[in-house]
């Protein structure tokens, strides 16, 4: 097999792996979501080096060029994408804590009104 359909073999590999990520993310599935992105790292190295082999042969032609501009492209809106839903999940995450931070601070000043203070116990009252 050659390095280009070797390259586009991994790139199909990143855009399968990206997309499971996507649906992770929307499904606040986090153990998938790591998943994914360590799958994906593992395939960093192994795109470099087809990558240096296309770039290092005759292999890398014109009609070659856009093809692989193209498909990069593709896999970059496929993370853009990713990054925005994730974005997206952490600030309704971060509202979701300001609003339960808000409801525990209101039940304690409720609890403080209603619930007398005790004294300690090893102030020697008995």
């Amino acid at each position: 097999m050659n390095a280009s359909v070797q390259l586009f073999e991994l790139y199909d590999q990143w855009k399968h792996l990206t997309n499971e990520e996507g649906a992770a993310i929307l499904a606040s599935n986090w153990i998938e979501v790591h998943r994914c992105q360590q799958d994906k790292q593992k395939l960093q190295p192994e795109i470099a080096r087809v990558s240096d082999q296309v770039e290092n042969t005759s292999e890398e032609s014109d009609e070659l060029r856009p093809r692989l501009r193209e498909r990069i492209n593709e896999l970059i809106q496929l993370e853009t994408s990713n990054n925005d839903n994730l974005g997206n999940r952490l600030q309704s995450a971060r509202q979701e804590k300001e609003k339960l931070d808000s409801t525990s601070q209101r039940l304690r000043k409720i609890h403080k009104s209603y619930v007398p203070a005790q004294d300690p116990v090893w102030n020697g009252r008995a």
